[in-house]
């Protein structure tokens, strides 16, 4: 990858943290790697989860990215897993992780849920 690519890279990864203003002071949202992003929403189900990703996903879809002359749409996918007793973190962000992969499939820039997070958690959410 060129120095130019990792530098708009960043920059696409620019209405992030505008797009969780909306977050509660309890929620954690951090950077997981390059170009994905951990939110960790205690005291949240999976609805209400998927609720704040597609609102998160809306904000990040409405806020193009200036590179230079040119503008960027940014585009968004969530996976949402939520925890289950006795999972390890490493098991929730495995299952979210695949959720996320299942949102790219379908497509992007849309919300997927866990396969066995709850009732109707197989649909995807796009608007």
């Amino acid at each position: 990858m060129t120095n130019t690519a990792t530098a708009s890279g960043t920059k696409c990864c620019a209405p992030w943290p505008g797009a969780c203003a909306s977050v509660r002071s309890e929620d954690i949202a951090v950077r997981w790697g390059g170009e994905e992003f951990l939110l960790v929403l205690p005291d949240t189900d999976a609805a209400e989860a998927a609720s704040l990703a597609e609102d998160l996903r809306r904000r990040v879809a409405d806020s193009p990215v200036e590179n230079g002359p040119r503008s960027i749409a940014v585009t968004i996918s969530f996976g949402v897993a939520q925890y289950r007793a006795g999972d390890s973190i490493n098991e929730l962000a495995c299952r979210a992780d695949e959720a996320m992969y299942r949102a790219k499939r379908e497509g992007r820039n849309r919300v997927c849920l866990d396969g066995d997070a709850g009732a109707g958690s197989a649909q995807a959410h796009r608007r």
